[in-house]
């Protein structure tokens, strides 16, 4: 009925005056569209797939949808179906029947394209293995996924032979065919170098550059050279085995380059690479490669330099800026920032470094440039820094040494009252004597020189005062009614010096008094 009413379009019809003349027109449409009906008879299609989203093709037209979907209005009778997924092979209806009002089922499982080959060998029979999975014997026939694989053929006798293959489901032919070498009765050698691309010759032939394998080699004793431009040439006799892949390893040195180092004035210190070898005009050989040159030389700043050793060699010529054209700019510098403190022997100092460094003694030059900044940071020279320093004019020693001296008196002063009045006072109890059964006379001497304010000494007989002495020198002290058996005798001694407190002497002795005479 579309296609009818596509074909009159109302636009077209005269204006329509009544309500009766639209009714007829549609009555009319109505019919002409069931007659078409009845002309053309159509059915539908239910397509489905595995997995979805495929392109359709429906008598070679492509559809403007995907699967899956349900095609309505088709016509009745044989119709060609194409479906096509990215990835997965295509699928073909070549006569695709639809029924008049009648859906057609039409479902798929796309699978996915495999290259299909052959592998196969001479002499046949060889172990097949892809990515190191073993596929069987050669010939094998194996279905691929797109994509690269390793192939390894090996057969007992036969030298392993290995591909790389890119499976390609499209391609005319894959098919793979190896023709395998038998294992040589000769030995190969693998020459290896630090650093690389050195020059091979194998028994002095030139063989390749390393690094290289140097196959079907006689067994026995070869000879075998390297050569590299800037390097020393290597040589050594190796051993070929047969069947087997032998390994020589080099290790090539630099060739020797001469470094000559001059300076001015001579008489430099050369070190190279921090190691002290020499005084200028200086030459010697080392080997290619980085050097750091310096060169020392006193009251001159040093010199220093890298180079990049080659075959040639380096040739150096240091001319030495005296160290004193710097001090003095710094001298000067400190001279302005301390002007008031007037640094007049640091001014002194600095004209002084002046002359000797127009005169070349630049040995001077720089010991007084260097003592112009001392004095212009330290006026006095006193060792505080004129920021700091209480009279930045005058020497602090001179400051500081008074009250050191007056303390020094001081201490002086009580030694000396203190020797003064200190004693040297004894006791002793010189004899104990038998006085009769019962008592003893014990003899005791007291004895000080210098000054005191006064003493006592009290005698005591196991703990016990019996008598108190006030006079210095000998004194008997007499003591009755003592039991018989052991008993102590002790005296004490306390002087009360001028100053400085007291001194006690205590002495004591153990008698018995059936002992005595």
């Amino acid at each position: 009925m579309n296609s009818i009413l596509s074909v009159i379009n109302l636009k077209q019809i005269p204006a329509i005056k009544n309500q009766k003349n639209i009714l007829l027109i549609i009555f009319i449409m109505a019919i002409i569209s069931i007659q078409a009906a009845a002309a053309n008879p159509v059915g539908s299609v239910d397509i489905t797939t595995d997995p979805p989203g495929a392109d359709i093709y429906l008598d070679q037209i492509k559809l403007d949808y995907k699967t899956d979907i349900l095609i309505n209005g088709v016509d009745v009778g044989l119709h060609s179906l194409g479906l096509e997924l990215t990835g997965y092979d295509p699928y073909y209806i070549s006569n695709l029947e639809v029924l008049t009002n009648t859906k057609t089922y039409v479902k798929h499982t796309f699978e996915k394209p495999q290259d299909n080959i052959i592998i196969s060998s001479s002499p046949k029979g060889a172990e097949v293995y892809i990515d190191s999975i073993y596929y069987g014997i050669t010939p094998a026939g194996v279905s691929l996924d797109p994509g690269t694989y390793n192939f390894r053929i090996e057969l007992d006798g036969y030298l392993t032979s290995e591909s790389e293959y890119n499976a390609d489901p499209y391609s005319i032919s894959g098919d793979t065919y190896f023709e395998l070498e038998p294992v040589p009765d000769k030995g190969s050698l693998i020459v290896t170098s630090i650093p690389d691309n050195a020059l091979i010759y194998l028994d002095g032939k030139r063989a390749g550059t390393t690094s290289f394998r140097l196959n079907e080699i006689e067994p026995g004793e070869h000879t075998i050279r390297l050569e590299k431009s800037g390097f020393d040439s290597l040589e050594e006799t190796v051993v070929i085995s047969e069947y087997e892949d032998n390994i020589a390893e080099f290790i090539m040195h630099p060739q020797a380059g001469i470094i000559s180092v001059d300076s001015v004035p001579a008489k430099g210190q050369v070190y190279i690479n921090e190691k002290y070898l020499g005084k200028t005009p200086f030459s010697d050989y080392f080997e290619q490669g980085s050097y750091e040159i310096i060169i020392k030389s006193e009251a001159f700043e040093d010199y220093s330099e890298e180079i990049e050793l080659g075959n040639d060699g380096e040739s150096l010529l240091a001319v030495l800026t005296p160290s004193a054209e710097k001090l003095i700019i710094s001298a000067e510098e400190e001279i302005e920032k301390n002007l008031k403190y007037e640094p007049d022997t640091a001014i002194n100092y600095l004209n002084q470094s002046r002359k000797e460094l127009e005169g070349k003694d630049y040995i001077s030059s720089e010991k007084s440039a260097k003592t112009a900044i001392s004095y212009a940071k330290d006026v006095d020279g006193d060792g505080l820094p004129n920021t700091i320093d209480i009279q930045p004019k005058i020497r602090n020693p001179y400051i500081y040494l008074i009250p050191l001296i007056l303390f020094l008196i001081i201490i002086l002063i009580i030694y000396i009252d203190y020797r003064r009045c200190s004693l040297n006072a004894d006791a002793e109890i010189s004899e104990i004597k038998s006085l009769n059964e019962e008592g003893i006379i014990a003899v005791v001497n007291l004895t000080s020189d210098n000054y005191y304010r006064g003493f006592v000494c009290s005698v005591y007989l196991d703990e016990k005062l019996t008598e108190i002495i006030t006079d210095l020198g000998m004194t008997e002290v007499s003591i009755e009614k003592i039991p018989s058996g052991s008993h102590e005798l002790k005296i004490k001694f306390v002087i009360d010096k001028w100053r400085y407190g007291t001194k006690t002497i205590e002495k004591s002795i153990n008698f018995d008094i059936n002992d005595l005479v």
